[in-house]
């Protein structure tokens, strides 16, 4: 990426970082907590699942549900965003935030806390392009959307599954002081928390907003294959977990296979 495109990510980014309240503190620990991110997609899905299904299919439903956003999307996730991390290998803010202030008099004039900026929250000690949050959360929902509309016809569910809240208390920020007061994050449904996603990631610090971007974007192809894959399992085709179409039969014992 040329340093022209550079200063004008960079400049959007401290527009941003200028503007912090508690709220977008709060949006921006809430989506670093890859527990309490995973929690908060879990509790969204789980009244609309139990309201489609009877309780006797209900555990195993869910155990499905779980297998196909937990157990692949989130995971599958990780790697895919690894690989491209370490395509792009792409500078985080912390280190171009302080580099263009030394080293472009405008950015410098326009921007002088730059020069001493840090993240809200400590940035990972890897490339930054794409967000690996963002393309993780991402794919859980995509994958979960794409089950409920494969398994029980119900289209858009993460639209759908009605208010969120998630509070953080007052004095419990674990990455800064505060805040004051309690601050409860409040949505409209689970796809306008994702949709936030990119910009979540500005507010702590660790990402340009089109990292955040292109993690919405891989994650919902990984969201999509999960389940893809979900479905040739169930189907009955075993081959589908092959890293390749030829792969051979598992031979544990190191022995010829019989034909």
């Amino acid at each position: 990426m040329s340093e022209e495109a550079y200063i004008d990510r960079s400049k959007e980014f401290m527009d941003i970082q200028r503007n912090m309240t508690d709220y977008e503190k709060a949006v921006a620990e809430l989506s670093n907590n890859k527990i309490s991110g995973s929690v908060f997609m879990i509790k969204a899905y789980v009244p609309l699942l139990k309201s489609l299904v009877s309780e006797e299919d209900y555990p195993r439903l869910y155990d499905e549900f779980s297998m196909v956003t937990s157990g692949c999307g989130e995971y599958a996730a990780v790697h895919a965003a690894w690989r491209h991390k370490r395509t792009y290998l792409a500078g985080r803010p912390e280190t171009i935030i302080p580099y263009l202030a030394k080293n472009n008099a405008e950015f410098q004039t326009a921007y002088p806390e730059a020069a001493t900026f840090k993240p809200l929250i400590p940035a990972g000690d890897h490339p930054e392009y794409p967000s690996g949050s963002s393309a993780i959360y991402t794919a859980f929902v995509q994958a979960g959307d794409d089950w409920f509309k494969n398994r029980l016809g119900f289209d858009n569910a993460s639209s759908e599954t009605g208010p969120l809240e998630f509070t953080i208390p007052a004095g419990k920020f674990y990455w800064t002081d505060g805040p004051t007061e309690d601050i409860t994050l409040e949505y409209e449904n689970l796809r306008e928390w994702v949709e936030e996603l990119p910009k979540s990631r500005v507010y702590g610090g660790v990402h340009f907003i089109d990292a955040g971007e292109a993690g919405l974007a891989l994650g919902k192809e990984v969201g999509h294959a999960c389940s893809s894959l979900l479905e040739r399992l169930l189907d009955g085709d075993m081959s589908a977990t092959y890293t390749y179409a030829e792969r051979g039969s598992i031979n544990p014992f190191n022995t010829e296979v019989a034909a």
